[in-house]
């Protein structure tokens, strides 16, 4: 029989989001985490990622989170820098991009193995996306200082961003570095070059993918799909199988699920935000699957 899970008194859960995080109508997670806290007393912080820059950049938000506590707290509000407790050891739910800012970050600092006891590469992209290839070959080029430029730019990317009548830190946006993190040439190049240094790590990860069809994406990712199909079936809207794991001795294949690369992480995006599409209600249990992680951990002994 699995133990009794008991509050967690020595780590903490940290989430490191994905690309455009902030700018879709819900966060990630925004239902599951308060109750992880409330209801199964798990400290939770999220990095305050900037959605739009290169993981170099994104590696300052996650050490500022991993070592003065700064970032969201399980509701997404702001902790204030005079608010921040620094965590004892963590856990990691790294989404999307969040993966592969995390293992930037490991590879400038390794000494942080110490406090990280494992890491759920959770519908991650490790390896990149052949879309990310496509899209910063069309966007290469553009000059966008312009507001009205970027603007339209981001709507480019995808017409459910919403974007605020004041955008916060706009002066680190750096879409082009963002997508170009996100080929899978270079994430290639990073993990031939890396790859080996973060096996030594000796820190476990755990690879959950997603697998999709054309009949289950918003209208405007059916292309995107059929590019993917291209590559692999079991793909999840935006990663194939092979670029949304990392594969070294110290990552376990833990699942794959049956959602897309939104639907594993938001809620629903609900009236005029699903722009008439039938398929960004996001029914995947995401509570459910966060509190599998988190008892997952516990059980292993990775967590207390």
């Amino acid at each position: 029989p699995a133990p009794e899970f008991k509050e967690l008194k020595n780590t903490t859960l940290l989430f490191c989001p994905g690309f455009m995080s902030g700018l879709f109508p819900v966060m990630a997670f925004q239902d599951a985490f308060p109750i992880l806290e409330k209801h199964y007393k798990v400290p939770i912080l999220q990095s305050d990622s900037h959605p739009m820059r290169s993981c170099e950049a994104n590696s300052v938000d996650l050490l500022n989170a991993i070592e003065k506590g700064i970032g969201l707290d399980a509701n997404a509000s702001l902790i204030l820098e005079k608010d921040a407790i620094p965590p004892k050891d963590i856990f990691v739910i790294a989404y999307s991009k969040g993966m592969p800012d995390l293992l930037v970050l490991l590879a400038k600092r390794p000494d942080l193995k110490k406090r990280i006891r494992c890491i759920f590469n959770w519908a991650g992209a490790p390896g990149g996306s052949y879309l990310a290839d496509s899209l910063y070959d069309s966007i290469k080029d553009i000059n966008f200082n312009i507001r009205e430029e970027f603007v339209t730019l981001l709507k480019l990317i995808s017409p459910i961003i919403q974007v605020p009548h004041k955008i916060r830190r706009l002066s680190e946006y750096n879409v082009k570095a963002a997508i170009l993190d996100l080929t899978t040439y270079f994430r290639g190049e990073f993990l031939k070059e890396n790859l080996k240094k973060i096996d030594a790590l000796n820190i476990p990860i755990f690879n959950i993918t997603g697998s999709t069809t054309i009949t289950e994406v918003p209208y405007f990712q059916i292309q995107g799909v059929n590019e993917l199909n291209k590559y692999d079936a079991n793909n999840d809207m935006q990663v194939t199988q092979k670029h949304s794991k990392i594969h070294i001795p110290m990552a376990t294949d833990l699942a794959m699920l049956h959602a897309h690369h939104w639907d594993v992480s938001y809620n629903s995006f609900v009236g005029k935000l699903s722009f008439g599409s039938p398929n960004l209600d996001h029914p995947f249990p995401k509570t459910a699957g966060a509190v599998a992680m988190v008892k997952f951990a516990y059980e292993l002994g990775l967590i207390d």
